[in-house]
């Protein structure tokens, strides 16, 4: 697995670390990878799929089955508010250009 820490270009910040992107990509990565968005909440934060078990184990899960795995810490706003929207969709918009994943994601 290789993993990822970075920030969205042109993201919407109104909490320390919105717009925070976690990216792990599985060993056999190929053409056409299926791709995991774990939108969280609850205070957590992108990295929390690496540093916490119990989303960890989500992250092994979604590898293990060949996804790639992608969070983003968008803080108090949550993918049901403008801003976490707009982030989700600079997200989506960056990982379709920069990567060979189906256009179709499981959330």
């Amino acid at each position: 697995m290789k993993e990822y820490i970075f920030s969205l270009e042109g993201r919407k910040i109104n909490y320390p670390d919105q717009g925070e992107v976690y990216l792990a990509v599985p060993d056999n990565h190929r053409k056409n990878n299926p791709i995991l968005l774990a939108i969280h909440g609850s205070g957590r934060r992108s990295t929390s799929y690496r540093d916490v078990d119990f989303y960890r184990f989500q992250r092994d899960t979604a590898l293990d089955n060949g996804y790639i795995f992608v969070s983003l810490s968008n803080g108090g706003d949550t993918w049901g508010l403008d801003d976490g929207l707009i982030n989700l969709i600079i997200l989506y918009n960056y990982i379709m250009e920069k990567y060979s994943v189906k256009s179709k994601w499981a959330l």
